[in-house]
């Protein structure tokens, strides 16, 4: 038996189940141990468990809102981004706080009962912040999010009633510094200095962190520096385009083109001189609110291009103005127009309930009248859960609202479909254990003839006001195909209870086999089937409405030709299957002729195929009537004239046949 008296580098836990593993015999009963999480795990998530910049920067922000800042400022000194830095007005950090986040990483106060002793939470509720919000984050990580943009962070911060500013300088440890031979008890992620300077502004608090040193690849992709260089190597090329377009790895890829908006492309040997100066969808006198609303107009009306299809983001927008239409996606900050949830009749959409019936079942037309709203309607909550303390995001003077827009004039004037439900299922028949809580949400998903930008096609789910997956084009792996409708779709899951257990840890995506995900993935689904019934009877509705309307215009023009030629109409056809027979009280002269020689005998099936077959009765009418305007048909005798027209509509079939 191995002598372990002498293991002092392991835990009492382990060394403690190493004894019970070397005294267990054939048979006996299991040795029972709990799992546990060594403390490097926490070191390698804070040193990159984000993407892109605009994740770290989110998760600032996120802090700062569950902190009850009113307003978050983040400046980046664009576009040379040397350092960036996000300044609140929240609660702040005291020196007990801060020295729990510096030696606890991993370990929040957020939803944990020693919160309201740190103001961190409400007294009432842990999942609440001091001020009633949901709280967004859980988990302690989101300061140190920022390593993926620099090691060196320097954090002011005060509390109210505070006469003195703490100030935190902070070099985290990146990996490449980790040596793998160095053992030690706890592991060090960084180091931090704290300083005091006095205050004056006794009743003011709030939270400033200045990221310094920002890394290389950063500045680089802030920039759109792989971009930019593309365009340059294509303008060096000159006249030679086709040999670049062979050059390139992929053949049929397209050559790249400068953005419709960019911060400016930045000389690699000077940071402080343009190369291409920028190109901004706003004045340098618009307020900060106008400034945003003038980007997303700006994209909305953006024409076309037929090679790339639908306006996309990565192609209109540089990735600088990407990041800050992500985040706008991502905070908890108002909408650019109006909630979804506040659409009324006047804004011409058409609404409809989806019903939670299972397979079969379909949605119904919502009715509202003139003062009415979907929320007043149907009695949806996820409106009034959020918060009711305002919340503005300000990024280089630029104020961010989400941009979708649900009612704006332009989609007044267009037309659009809108279907709307909620769900609060009883997860009962899920051990409590594997549960995470109750479920409930709203949901809408919004119609329209083409989805702009390009990514906003798709489901976006909303966590306490938040959302890190942006939309999720596949609709939660939706797998019927209906590739045509579904890229014109775009909508909103909005958590009231739930889903929180169900985020990965970088919270960008799901754990796709928690029971609220599934739930969700399932119903999403079964909403998605009735609104492809329902979309498809309603275009087939439209199309018969609109077949007629042309028939008639048609109908009109053909009308007009045949007055040009005579006042009189003397054709008529008749049906002897149908008991007709010419008549006796018909004008002398007139031409009657048997339908069933001149038309086929299959009958239209189709409501298109039905309207083609009466317009070329039509029009086979009006060629008899000019014809005879000559008299030529009077002329011939019955069987001559059926021939005759029947050849005619013969020849006319070749045009409309499918």
């Amino acid at each position: 038996m191995e002598d372990i008296s002498g293991k002092n580098n392991l835990s009492d836990e382990e060394l403690e189940l190493r004894k019970q593993l070397s005294n267990t015999k054939f048979y006996d009963e299991p040795v029972v141990a709990t799992l546990k999480t060594n403390e490097r795990v926490f070191a390698r998530i804070t040193d990159g468990i984000y993407r892109e910049p605009a994740s770290a920067l989110r998760e600032l922000i996120a802090n700062s809102y569950d902190a009850d800042a009113t307003e978050v400022r983040v400046f980046t000194d664009a576009p040379r981004f040397s350092k960036i830095v996000v300044r609140d007005n929240g609660h702040g950090l005291d020196e007990s706080t801060l020295a729990h986040i510096i030696c606890n990483i991993g370990g929040s106060l957020k939803r944990s009962k020693e919160g309201k002793f740190h103001d961190v939470t409400s007294e009432v509720d842990k999942n609440l912040s001091p001020n009633g919000r949901r709280l967004i984050g859980k988990l302690g990580i989101g300061l140190f999010s920022v390593s993926q943009i620099t090691h060196h962070i320097v954090i002011v911060s005060k509390v109210k009633g505070a006469n003195k500013r703490l100030v935190c300088d902070i070099i985290l440890r990146p990996q490449s510094e980790v040596l793998a031979d160095v053992d030690e008890d706890t592991y060090v992620t960084g180091k931090a200095e704290i300083t005091y300077v006095p205050a004056e502004d006794i009743e003011h608090s709030g939270t400033e962190i200045t990221l310094l040193k920002v890394r290389p690849f950063v500045r680089e992709s802030l920039q759109s520096k792989l971009l930019w260089n593309a365009i340059q190597y294509e303008r060096q090329a000159g006249d030679e385009v086709e040999e670049v377009e062979f050059e390139l790895e992929d053949e049929l890829k397209e050559l790249p083109r400068v953005p419709d908006f960019h911060i400016g492309e930045v000389d690699p040997a000077d940071s402080e001189r343009l190369i291409t100066t920028a190109k901004l969808p706003w004045s340098p006198e618009d307020n900060p609110l106008e400034r945003f609303k003038k980007l997303v107009s700006e994209v909305s009306q953006l024409t076309v291009d037929a090679k790339r299809g639908n306006v996309k983001l990565k192609e209109c927008l540089d990735e600088y103005l990407r990041m800050i239409w992500s985040i706008s996606l991502s905070v908890p900050v108002q909408y650019i127009e109006k909630h979804p949830f506040d659409v009324k009749a006047a804004d011409n959409v058409d609404v409809y309930l989806i019903s939670n019936g299972g397979r079969g079942s379909a949605a119904t037309k919502v009715e509202l009248a003139d003062s009415e709203t979907i929320e007043s309607k149907l009695g949806f909550s996820a409106k009034r859960t959020e918060s009711e303390l305002p919340f503005l995001v300000i990024i280089d003077d630029v104020e961010l609202r989400r941009p979708i827009s649900i009612a704006g004039k332009a989609d007044r004037e267009k037309g659009q479909l809108m279907f709307v439900g909620s769900a609060s299922p009883s997860l009962s028949s899920v051990p409590e254990s594997y549960r995470g809580g109750e479920l409930e949400f709203e949901y809408y998903m919004l119609w329209n003839h083409k989805v702009v930008p390009l990514e906003h096609n798709g489901c976006l789910i909303r966590i306490n006001g938040a959302n890190g997956t942006l939309f999720d084009h596949a609709f939660l792996e939706y797998q019927i195909s209906e590739q045509t409708r579904l890229r014109q779709l775009t909508g909103e899951v909005f958590a009231i209870k739930g889903l929180d257990s169900a985020l990965n840890i970088d919270r960008e995506s799901f754990n796709i086999a928690h029971p609220h995900y599934q739930y969700l993935k399932k119903w999403m689904h079964n909403a998605l089937r009735q609104f492809m019934s329902k979309s498809k009877a309603l275009n087939k509705d439209d199309a018969t409405v609109r077949n007629k309307a042309k028939i008639d215009e048609i109908k009109e023009n053909i009308n007009s030709v045949v007055d040009y030629f005579t006042e009189t109409r003397k054709v008529r056809f008749y049906s002897s299957t149908k008991g007709e027979q010419p008549s006796l009280l018909d004008d002398p002269g007139t031409v009657s002729i048997e339908r069933s020689v001149v038309f086929s005998s299959t009958r239209p099936v189709t409501s298109t195929e039905k309207a083609r077959m009466g317009l070329h009765e039509e029009k086979l009418i009006a060629v008899a009537n000019i014809l005879e305007s000559y008299g030529l048909l009077s002329s011939l005798s019955p069987s001559e004239v059926e021939k005759l027209i029947g050849a005619i509509g013969r020849i006319f079939l070749l045009d409309i046949k499918k």
